[in-house]
């Protein structure tokens, strides 16, 4: 019996999807496996961006978008080990 070896799994670093409620987008985050604050944001326009209440968990819900309008979204952490730089940014079409 020989023994393959097991895929990597390679998890976005972010990824903004599409909630079942119209208007509301799920955001999440590559967790880096210690305790860590999330402070995401969001844009309409890339110029002007409102804060999500801070969180310790790596997964968010945006609700109360408009359906029809192109958001973009970012965020940093901060843990132990210090503060991140802001992350890549992200656009999705909302629904």
């Amino acid at each position: 019996m020989t023994l393959g070896n097991r895929p990597v799994r390679n998890k976005p670093l972010i990824e903004v999807l599409q909630a079942a409620l119209s208007g509301s987008v799920v955001c999440r985050a590559k967790a880096p496996g210690i305790p860590t604050n999330y402070f995401w944001s969001y844009s309409g326009d890339e110029k002007t961006w409102t804060s999500v209440p801070q969180g310790m968990k790596a997964t968010v819900t945006v609700s109360g978008l408009t359906p029809g309008q192109t958001y973009y979204f970012r965020y940093s952490t901060s843990n132990r080990k210090g503060t991140s730089n802001l992350s890549q940014v992200f656009s999705i079409l909302v629904k």
